[in-house]
């Protein structure tokens, strides 16, 4: 007999809410909706459900920034990536910071200490029981900054 299963995506044209540009973008472990992160230090938490029930529980915050010497910084959220089990999720930055994130009450569990350079991307273990996290060259600073680069690392944490 012929298998009879098909798959059917979406291709709706969706816009970010996002201000500036567009720098990763995640989807939930439940399939409901995904996290979209921007240049400007931000991350948008959005769902798929066009009904303004649902659409009036999307939100975005403030991440990845810090005042120095009185002026506030804002680095690109580089990665993002769900959590397999709990309602939580990674970001990763320039700012060479990976923080966790709880979705339902919308504030940060907690923050790895710095590493060496950029955070170019960060993902769960299917089970949920590691993180690795990519310390890379992230082209913020553009190809003159790529010498200064003396080494890229992979953790599993």
């Amino acid at each position: 007999m012929a298998s009879r299963p098909f798959h059917i995506y979406d291709i709706r044209k969706i816009e970010s809410s996002l201000t500036f540009m567009t720098r990763s973008l995640a989807c939930m472990s439940d399939g409901k909706g995904y996290a979209i992160g921007s240049v400007e230090g931000r991350i948008g938490e959005e769902y798929f459900d066009p009904s303004s029930e649902v659409q009036d529980q999307k939100y975005a915050f403030k991440c990845h920034r810090q005042t120095i010497e009185d002026v506030d910084h804002a680095w690109p959220v580089d990665s993002l990536a769900f959590h397999a089990v709990h309602n939580t999720f990674a970001s990763a930055g320039s700012d060479e910071t990976v923080s966790i994130w709880d979705r339902k009450l919308k504030k940060r569990l907690h923050q790895y200490p710095k590493y060496s350079g950029p955070i170019a991307s960060v993902a769960f273990s299917c089970d949920g029981s590691r993180l690795a996290v990519v310390v890379s060259y992230t082209w913020d600073d553009g190809e003159e900054a790529l010498t200064i680069v003396e080494a890229y690392y992979m953790f599993i944490i």
